[in-house]
């Protein structure tokens, strides 16, 4: 399946994915930004402020070391993971949405509300009934027919 202009949200896991190479689908997630970088016009990658704040206090955690990761997340963010606005009026649509997850709730709004065609998750109970494309960031590359596993990280 050919891929065109796309807008993709990534939920915090796999921004978490990105900057974190100990976690299990790392590969798959830098594979993710190499293909959207390759790609620059074709598919933009989007993410709310929230999740990259959420990630920065995560690898604080990890890495014992604030400033290394606060410039994790300023790379991604200027490289090609555009932050975007997880506003207070998504709540009552959020709210009021079949999703269980008050949370995944508010990254779908948020997802919607940003014209993305895609949530990439790792989560797999969520979204379900979604009116959007949900999958995993090696399912997204394969639908795309990128071969990440040829790439060495």
């Amino acid at each position: 399946m050919a891929i065109s202009r796309l807008r993709v949200y990534l939920d915090t896991n796999i921004i978490l994915d990105m900057l974190d190479h100990e976690r299990e689908r790392h590969d798959e997630a830098c594979a993710l930004l190499m293909y959207a970088a390759e790609r620059r016009a074709g598919i933009q990658l989007v993410s709310s402020i929230t999740s990259f704040k959420d990630a920065y206090y995560i690898m604080c955690r990890l890495t014992k070391d604030e400033k290394a990761a606060r410039n994790l997340v300023r790379r991604l963010m200027a490289w090609c993971v555009e932050p975007v606005d997880m506003l207070a009026s998504y709540g009552p649509a959020a709210l009021d949405s079949d999703e269980p997850d008050f949370e995944d709730a508010l990254v779908l709004t948020c997802a919607m509300a940003e014209g993305a065609s895609t949530i990439i998750t790792r989560d797999e109970r969520a979204f379900a009934g979604a009116p959007i494309d949900k999958m995993a960031a090696s399912e997204f590359l394969e639908r795309a027919g990128f071969d990440y596993e040829a790439v060495d990280f």
